[in-house]
């Protein structure tokens, strides 16, 4: 019987995980789905496809309304080029049906996990996060909407060595009209 290093013993099956060696674990099939997470393995080219299709529609019609959803079509990039002012600079509107830092905190769990191509614009919004105003909050609603429009896209991962793949795929990135303005 084994115990837990906090004093408690371990249940049958926790007892079974640590008896039972890798290699006997064959029968066990391959992820699918892990925090919200699709996982699509290819063992026979050596790959894997990580997606959040399903949580990046929740997200978006947990905030956006159809209406703008129907918009999103129309977004083919994540921020525009038009520079945002801080809160002091502009109108003392707010805007209190859209909960901003949960938003930016939503967008940027999906920067981190799958989409990278979001990245610049979640750091940029967070910088408003203290006092946002309602171009802070279109803005995020921009990204939203290109996540909307983009959501099948995710980040596969090789078996192999592709540097070269993965140089030209950020030259082609680098190369995007929105992505110049911003250098």
């Amino acid at each position: 019987l084994h115990t837990c290093p906090w004093g408690g013993q371990l249940s049958r099956q926790q007892q079974h995980l640590l008896e039972t060696p890798p290699s006997s674990c064959h029968h066990m099939h391959p992820i699918s789905y892990i925090l919200g997470i699709a996982v699509d393995q290819n063992l026979e080219k050596g790959t894997v496809h990580l997606c959040m299709e399903l949580a990046i529609t929740k997200l978006c019609k947990h905030i956006l309304t159809d209406e703008e959803l129907a918009r999103a079509v129309l977004v083919d990039s994540p921020i525009s080029t038009t520079p945002l002012q801080s809160r002091s600079d502009i109108e003392s509107e707010s805007s209190p049906n859209f909960d901003y830092l949960s938003a930016v905190g939503s967008i940027l769990h999906v920067a981190n996990c799958v989409r990278p191509d979001v990245s610049f614009a979640v750091g940029y919004l967070a910088r408003f996060a203290a006092n946002p105003g309602p171009q802070h909050v279109k803005a995020a609603k921009r990204v939203l909407l290109y996540l909307f429009n983009t959501r099948t896209l995710g980040i596969t991962y090789y078996r192999e060595s592709r540097q070269e793949k993965i140089a030209q795929s950020y030259l082609k990135v680098q190369n995007t009209p929105w992505m110049m303005a911003l250098i």
